[in-house]
């Protein structure tokens, strides 16, 4: 079970490296602290002959946004583009923050509610702190990685020759 939010998958491409390569600088820019203008491309971050470290440029706030760890790998017939999905690691440790705090909150009402069936329900509220936090982590995180997976399948090469190989959650 992963308790984590982090996904990879293998899209194999039909085209060669070094097309993959130009396609994917198209779609990438630099990293800017700050974008007054909408006009831009997709993503952000940098793109080498053997990889590549992105992000989605997106004009709405979401800490879960993840990061795109990319690896390229030439093989015969097309490209073989290994993406894996995670967090940035200073969101990771607000959220091990978070979740310790939730679980010593309920810790210490269940210690202090030992006994006392009335005050047993307070357990509930440490308990939805730690469900909620959980479960807008990983919406949030999982529906970025799908778009972003849409974008690099259809940036990377036609309907009928990028398919997704494998998906994976680590």
């Amino acid at each position: 079970m992963r308790l984590l939010p982090s996904e990879s998958c293998v899209i194999s491409v039909a085209t060669p490296l070094h097309t993959v390569v130009e396609r994917l600088q198209s779609l990438v820019e630099p990293k800017k602290w700050f974008r007054f203008s909408r006009k831009h491309r997709p993503f952000e971050g940098t793109v080498g002959e053997t990889g590549f470290s992105i992000q989605r440029i997106i004009h709405y706030r979401n800490s879960f946004l993840p990061q795109i760890v990319g690896s390229l790998e030439p093989q015969a017939g097309g490209t073989l583009v290994t993406l894996r999905f995670c967090l940035h690691p200073m969101v990771l440790a607000f959220m091990v923050v978070w979740f310790g705090f939730a679980g010593l909150l309920g810790l210490a009402v269940a210690v202090a509610a030992i006994g006392d069936v009335k005050a047993g329900w307070f357990v509930l509220f440490p308990l939805a702190f730690l469900l909620f936090g959980y479960a807008l982590m990983m919406a949030c995180f999982l529906s970025e990685v799908s778009e972003a997976r849409r974008l690099l399948v259809a940036a990377l090469g036609d309907s009928e020759s990028a398919r997704e190989t494998q998906r994976g959650r680590e």
